[in-house]
């Protein structure tokens, strides 16, 4: 059965960044210990002393996979050893920077531009194998609907956002109303993904200092934030073609998102919003939204009962400390378990539908 892992990452190695525009180097960024560094500041939060040597003794554990996925040849090697087809790639240092408010609106165009260019030189490798998720600025506006139409023009199978507020706008903000109208004309695929820690208004972050909450918090509810705002915004009713992926949380939050929002938000408050909501928001997840699930997660059966095994997709998140280091066959029988037909939509099918690959 081919297996396409819908949610896989490179990493950027830092001398990529000297593709910077010259005028922009005094942002480059730089390894400081475990950390990087952009103009003397951490792009991620702080963390604490503990998590840091936590995550750097975690980062020793994977080295050969990270620095397999600094190279095509290496990602197209470990795809090999665990028996994967075809993968679209994912940012991750890029994804910290674009969530900086701080950093000027040109700077932030020109990460996404460096990352672009080489995330497309990577895939050239094996195009036939190699997908990936371009990146676009949210820092300005009024040039995200013409980045979209370059990665579309590009063979760009999806545009990646967070799902959390940048630069002072969430995912449904009016203003990104141009963006939304070129996803939806150019066919490219909406993927929302998270990441905890990041320098961006953040579930959690108001409370929390440890990995153990932020990153609890930070994946599942930015996802089902971005839901909600994504229909309460209207976003879905306006633009019925549009393909919206949600990444990296699991999906066991969704039946129970569904059924609140259906059951007591929509059946209970639906005359407040009609104009812009005139469907179930079940109906908007069923007709044009897609999740990644976690192999190992529980209560799938239900999940696929509520959305149906058309809607789910297969990330594994390499190299990241999510990742389950075992085998993927190891880490993809779960899925199997459903039977053949359930497993080919996941690994196969849906991945193709989604990404129109």
């Amino acid at each position: 059965m081919p297996i396409i892992d819908a949610d896989r990452h490179l990493i950027e190695p830092i001398e990529m960044w000297r593709s910077l525009a010259p005028e922009h180097h005094r942002y480059l960024p730089e390894r400081v210990g475990a950390s990087i560094r952009i103009d003397g500041e951490d792009i991620w939060r702080p963390l604490l002393p503990r998590t840091e040597r936590m995550l750097a003794a975690a980062a020793a554990r994977r080295s050969r996979s990270i620095g397999a996925a600094q190279s095509a040849e290496g990602q197209l090697a470990a795809m090999d050893e665990s028996g994967i087809d075809a993968a679209v790639l994912f940012p991750t240092v890029t994804h910290f920077i674009l969530a900086i408010d701080s950093l000027p609106a040109a700077v932030v165009a020109d990460f996404a531009r460096v990352y672009n260019e080489f995330v497309a030189a990577y895939r050239r490798v094996a195009p036939d194998r190699l997908f990936a998720a371009g990146v676009v600025s949210r820092h300005d506006v009024s040039a995200m609907a013409g980045a979209v139409e370059r990665l579309a023009e590009e063979g760009f199978s999806a545009v990646v956002l967070r799902p959390n507020p940048i630069a002072g706008r969430t995912i449904a903000h009016e203003d990104y109303e141009p963006f939304f109208e070129a996803c939806a004309r150019t066919g490219l695929a909406l993927a929302l993904h998270e990441g905890s820690h990041a320098r961006a208004v953040t579930a959690g972050a108001d409370r929390f200092e440890t990995r153990f909450g932020l990153h609890a918090c930070s994946h599942p509810l930015e996802q089902m934030m971005a839901f909600v705002s994504l229909v309460e915004g209207g976003v879905l009713e306006r633009h019925p073609t549009l393909r919206v992926g949600f990444f990296e949380a699991g999906a066991g939050w969704l039946p129970y998102w569904l059924w609140r929002l259906d059951e007591i938000e929509h059946a209970q408050h639906g005359e407040e919003v009609r104009s812009r909501v005139r469907l179930a928001p079940s109906a908007y997840f069923k007709r044009q939204c897609w999740v990644t699930a976690e192999p190992s997660e529980p209560n799938l059966d239900r999940v696929i009962d509520a959305i149906g095994a058309d809607r789910l997709l297969f990330g594994s998140d390499y190299p990241h400390l999510d990742h389950d280091e075992a085998t993927t066959a190891d880490s993809t029988r779960p899925l199997r378990a459903f039977g053949e037909e359930v497993a080919a939509a996941i690994f196969d099918e849906n991945p193709r539908r989604f990404y129109r690959v």
